[in-house]
């Protein structure tokens, strides 16, 4: 498909959208506005990596004895964070970097998907929601109220 049949389509999308319920253009806008911090990406490779020395078999977490694999809920103190090597714990950042470069081009990438829909939106006559703003600040722990190992 060609880039004018694409564009073609997409208006063609936005019109039936647009005709069928009305509340799905800001839907469709949402649906490529940026993304928020990669969070749940840098805690499955802080897993993997603990996970590949070994440190699951004698952690002090149950769930991880027990899964056989690491199971921490935090990215920043997990609870075999004494066992990490200065070694391991380069590679982790090396790792994160790299998981935080590639949601950074991601979410720039996303950002200029969003304006392009919501310009299209706006052409066919509907408005278009504006994009999520970035959090700021650092992000809290999501399950501080339950304990692991249960």
């Amino acid at each position: 498909m060609d880039p004018y049949e694409e564009i073609s389509f997409l208006h063609h999308q936005i019109e039936l959208v647009g005709a069928c319920v009305p509340q799905a253009a800001t839907a469709l806008a949402e649906l490529f506005a940026p993304r928020h911090q990669p969070r749940p990406e840098v805690l499955v490779a802080r897993r993997l990596l603990a996970t590949a020395a070994g440190f699951h078999h004698a952690c002090e977490n149950r769930a991880c004895r027990r899964n056989r694999s690491c199971r921490a809920l935090d990215v920043c103190a997990p609870e075999c964070a004494a066992r990490w090597s200065g070694e391991l714990v380069e590679r982790f950042f090396l790792i994160a970097a790299g998981i935080e470069l590639a949601a950074f081009a991601e979410q720039e990438r996303r950002a200029a998907s969003h304006a392009y829909v919501c310009g299209l939106l706006a052409e066919s006559g509907f408005e278009p929601a504006p994009a999520p703003k970035r959090d700021k600040g650092r992000p809290g722990r999501k399950s501080a109220g339950r304990k692991s190992g249960r």
